[in-house]
C-alpha cells in the first residue's frame, strides 16, 4: 500500500511540475509531501499559520494551524490551536 501511494505521488508531482510549484510559490515554507499532502505556510500580517496542499498544489486543508506535521497513512497529528 506504501508502494503505491509513493507511486501516486510521484505520478502527480511528475504530470503536474511546474504548476505545483507555481501554486506553492506563494507559501512562506512548503513541507515534504506525504500522503499526497504537504504542509504550507501562509504568512498574513506578520502571523503563520499552517496548512495543507495536495499533489497539485491546491489548498486541501485551510491555513489555520498554528503547527503542522506530516500525514500518515491518511491521518494527521496537528496540534488544535483553540480557534
Amino acid at each position: 500500500m506504501k508502494r503505491l501511494l509513493f507511486f501516486l505521488t510521484v505520478v502527480t508531482l511528475v504530470s503536474c511540475g511546474r504548476s505545483f510549484e507555481k501554486r506553492t510559490a506563494k507559501y512562506a515554507e512548503v513541507g515534504e509531501m506525504s500522503d499526497n499532502r504537504a504542509a504550507v505556510l501562509d504568512i498574513n500580517e506578520g502571523v503563520g499559520r499552517w496548512g495543507y496542499v495536495d499533489g497539485t498544489g491546491r489548498l486541501a486543508i485551510e491555513c489555520r494551524y498554528a503547527d503542522a506535521r506530516r500525514f500518515e497513512l491518511g491521518d494527521i497529528s496537528t496540534p488544535w490551536d483553540g480557534s
